[in-house]
Parts: structure tokens; C-alpha cells; sequence
């Protein structure tokens, strides 16, 4: 089989640049707008939510990180370690996703109910904590079973890399993992959540558009928007990953699964209230009233 290895290092390259701009510069600078300003607010979901996108390109970016991008033949335990963590990380972003678009599913039927206050009541505090938990328990439980699995194979040796400084494999075939399994089940029920939950706003839009306003504590039209953007977006990438499932060794489904936390930073990180932060040299007078306040009501609940 013939080999292009300028392929294979155009393909490395992109990647890690996804992996780099969308997870370790763009969501720490957004989480960094978010922590430091008083005129910004989101609720921990999303924030918890931000965080696990950057978890996953750090998984990605561990042989980058640890100088052995192009080696041949990576340590073990650096093959397995990846490995576990990379399969980890999408059940915890599928699960994430998911806790995600289920709090904003509740907040649009409370709006739908046509409720006052679109919060959660002082009852459902054990609710959110476990709800920031959960995708870190996931991630946990994926990375010990997965540890263990290879434990017990008992390889002694690191093995290629499939493809050449996208993802660590060693010779281990698993017709299914615990982790992808997770992740992808979670992204496909997710997008099927806010796809309803989108129909639901358009057929209450009457009822609800009052309460969707820059001024409630609750969620607004610019979210709206950017959710229905962010579930297109995601929609297009679970079809093209489904397409690529089985024997296929191209670089696309990495590059698609790499494009996922810029995708964050461009939707959900250019609100006017993030753009007014970072562009702090323009006169915020003649800025208009943020488009995109509380994603979710921050308060405590």
C-alpha cells in the first residue's frame, strides 16, 4: 500500500491546530470572559459543559504535548493511557451535551407553562449537583474499565499509530468500546432532545416569546439561535462519523470529532456581551444592551 506521507502531515497539522485553537485557546478564553467580568453570567452547566470540551482536545493532544507526535512507535503506557482517556472524554462530552440540552428543554417547558420565573426551584440544588457529576463520573468509570481491559491483555509492546499523530491504537481490537458507545448514544439522544425542544419553541412562540427576553432569568433568543446553529452543526458531524464507522482509516472522522470545541468558541463564545469583554478598548457607550444575557439563570438554585 502506498503511503502519502505529505497527506498524513497535512492531516496531523489541521488536527492539531482544530485541537489547539477550539480547546486550549478559544474555550479558555471564553471561560477566562465569563470568570473575570461582572456584566457576563452563565450557569454552571454550561460552564461544567465548556470545561469537558477542553478536556477532550487534551486528550488528543497528549503524544503532541509529550514530544512523540511523529514517533513510530510512541511508549506503551503513553499508548494506553491516551487511549483510555480519549474514549473517556466522549462519554463525558456526550453526557455533558446531553445534561445541557436537557436543562434547556427545561427552562423552554417552563416558559411554555408560561411560569413567572423561569428558574429552578430551591428543591433541585442535589438536582444540578449531580448533574455537574455526572459526565465526570462517566469519564471515571470509562477510563478505569478501559484500563483494565487492556491491563488484562497483557501487550508488551506499543503499537503504530493508526493514523500517524491523530490518535494512539495499540494492537488491541475491540469490536466495541465502552466510551465511544457512550458518547455517541448520548450526542444522537441529545440532538433528538433539542430538536424537540426547538419545534417546541416555534409552536409556543406566542406563549413563550415574552418570556424570551434579555431581561428574564432565563433563556433568550440569541441562545435559541445558537442552539438550533450548535444542533445542525452536530447533527451533520454524528452522520458523517456514522459514515466512517468499520473499516475505514481516513482522517476525516478525526478532523470532524477535532472541529467540535472551536465550533463551541464560535457559536456560543462571539455573544455581545463575550465580544464587549475582550474588546474592552471600544467605548462601551455606544455598545448596544447585551443580546445574551444569563444563558440560564446563575443564581444558585
Amino acid at each position: 500500500m502506498v503511503v502519502d506521507l505529505e497527506a498524513q502531515a497535512t492531516s496531523r497539522t489541521v488536527f492539531l491546530v482544530l485541537h489547539i485553537l477550539g480547546g486550549h485557546v478559544g474555550i479558555p478564553l471564553l471561560l477566562l470572559g465569563i470568570y473575570f467580568s461582572r456584566s457576563v453570567t452563565r450557569h454552571p452547566i454550561f460552564v461544567n459543559w465548556c470545561i469537558s470540551w477542553m478536556i477532550f482536545s487534551t486528550a488528543y493532544l497528549l503524544i503532541f504535548y509529550a514530544g512523540h507526535i511523529t514517533a513510530p512507535n510512541p511508549p506503551f503506557l503513553l499508548c494506553v493511557a491516551q487511549a483510555a482517556i480519549i474514549y473517556a472524554t466522549g462519554a463525558m462530552v456526550g453526557t455533558s451535551t446531553f445534561i445541557f440540552f436537557l436543562y434547556i428543554n427545561a427552562v423552554v417547558r417552563k416558559a411554555v407553562n408560561q411560569l413567572e420565573q423561569l428558574k429552578l426551584s430551591t428543591s433541585c440544588t442535589v438536582i444540578k449537583t449531580q448533574s455537574l457529576l455526572i459526565p465526570y463520573v462517566s469519564f471515571l468509570a470509562v477510563f478505569c474499565a478501559e484500563l483494565v481491559v487492556r491491563a488484562r491483555m497483557r501487550i508488551g509492546e506499543s503499537a503504530p499509530l493508526n493514523q500517524p499523530g491523530l490518535r494512539l491504537h495499540h494492537r488491541i481490537e475491540i469490536r466495541a468500546h465502552l466510551g465511544s458507545g457512550i458518547g455517541l448514544s448520548t450526542f444522537v439522544v441529545a440532538n433528538i432532545l433539542q430538536i424537540f425542544t426547538l419545534t417546541l419553541v416555534f409552536r409556543h412562540w406566542r406563549s413563550i416569546g415574552k418570556h424570551l427576553k434579555p431581561t428574564a432569568n432565563g433563556v433568550n433568543l440569541s441562545l435559541i439561535i445558537r442552539m438550533s446553529i450548535f444542533t445542525l452543526v452536530t447533527v451533520i458531524g454524528v452522520l458523517v462519523l456514522a459514515a466512517f464507522l468499520g473499516s475505514f482509516k481516513g482522517p476525516i472522522p478525526n478532523i470532524v470529532l477535532a472541529s467540535g470545541p472551536l465550533w463551541v468558541v464560535f457559536i456560543f463564545g462571539t455573544s455581545n456581551d463575550l465580544l464587549r469583554v475582550w474588546c474592552f478598548w471600544r467605548d462601551k457607550a455606544v455598545n448596544p444592551p447585551s443580546d445574551n444575557l444569563p444563558i440560564i439563570d446563575s443564581s444558585p438554585v
